[in-house]
This record gives C-alpha cells, structure tokens and sequence, in this order.
C-alpha cells in the first residue's frame, strides 16, 4: 500500500502490520545471508590469498601479483639488505667477542 491509500485506522494497521511482516522478512534473510557468509569467511580469506590449482597461469594469487609490483619488489628489498647488514653486524660483533676471551 502506498501512504496516500491510507484514509482511516484500519488500513493505517494494515499498513503496519504489513511492514513489519517485510520487516521480519527482511531480517531473516540478512539472518541466513550473514550466517553464510560467516560459514564461509575462513575458506574465502584463504582462497583470497592463493591461487588455486586448477587455475590458468593468466590470473596470479595474491601474493604473486603483489610480489610482482615494482614497489613493493623495491621495499622488500631494501628491507633485506637492512636486516642482511644488521645481522652481519651481529655476526661480527659476536665473532668479536667470542675469539677476544
């Protein structure tokens, strides 16, 4: 029903009692809809994140794709050759003290 069809007290409760049936029904079906989605979140984060099998080389997992960008390929390697001469620092410097008692 539309508000203009609405002219006494009955179809006024009408109008309610059919909007809140829509209601419950709506609420039902967000219900059911959140329960798969929940049912489902772990194994679609995982799939998210590797390619499957099965799959064509065309179209990279997660990782690849985000391997393959320049920027992040510049950052992880800067990121090593910081932690490669932080431990070689390490390393010499317990060398150091090792053959110095």
């Amino acid at each position: 029903m539309k508000s203009s069809s609405i002219h006494n007290l009955d179809t006024l409760e009408k109008e309610i009692l059919r909007l809140k049936l829509r209601q419950k029904d709506a609420e039902h079906k967000l219900d059911k809809q959140w329960g798969k989605a929940r049912s489902h979140f772990g194994s679609m984060l995982w799939n998210s994140f590797r390619r499957k099998k099965d799959e064509t080389k065309e179209s990279p997992g997660f990782f690849e794709s985000l391997v393959q960008n320049d920027i992040v390929e510049d950052t992880i390697h800067r990121f090593s050759e910081k932690i490669s001469g932080k431990l070689a620092d390490v390393v010499s410097h317990l060398f150091e003290r090792f053959f110095k008692k």
